[in-house]
Parts: structure tokens; sequence; C-alpha cells
């Protein structure tokens, strides 16, 4: 979370009856406004790592199955990591 004040901007968002309603009735559980929740939910969605990120920190920080790296050899590395997901 920012040390700063954040300046906020009002926004209209279209959304499905149900939706609305679950996200009332959230908020009312947490005691937040339905602006807060949504806030949270874009947090968490926009800003926090992926389960694969997270997996990949983990196993960095573990030092498990960690290759030398060659800064030497970053555009190979590149290049067979593009190959490897079929954009090469």
């Amino acid at each position: 979370m920012q040390d700063y004040p954040i300046r906020r901007k009002a926004t209209t968002v279209r959304l499905p009856d149900y939706m609305l309603t679950d996200l009332n009735v959230e908020a009312r559980r947490q005691g937040i406004s339905v602006s807060r929740l949504l806030e949270n939910l874009m947090e968490v969605c926009l800003y926090q790592p992926n389960p694969d990120t997270l997996a990949a920190i983990e196993e960095a920080r573990s030092g498990v199955e960690m290759e030398d790296f060659d800064p030497n050899e970053l555009d190979r590395y590149i290049y067979e990591a593009a190959e490897e997901i079929g954009t090469v």
C-alpha cells in the first residue's frame, strides 16, 4: 500500500444486477464501502503476483534447479525461451 495520499476519480461501471448485489453483501459483511471493496479486489488482481510467479520466486529463493546464468548469453536465453513457448 501507498504511504501517501492517492487521488481518486469517480467513475461509472456497468455490472450485472447479481454482481452488484453480491458486492453490496460482501462490503456490508466486511464493514467497508463497495468502492473500497472494488479497490481492494482490483489491487489483488492487478498488483499481486499470480501463482506461477509466486512459485518462480520461491524456486529462485530456494536455489532448487537453478542454472548458472551467463549475462553474455542473454540473447540465446531469450531466443530459447521464445522457442519454448512458440513465439519464434
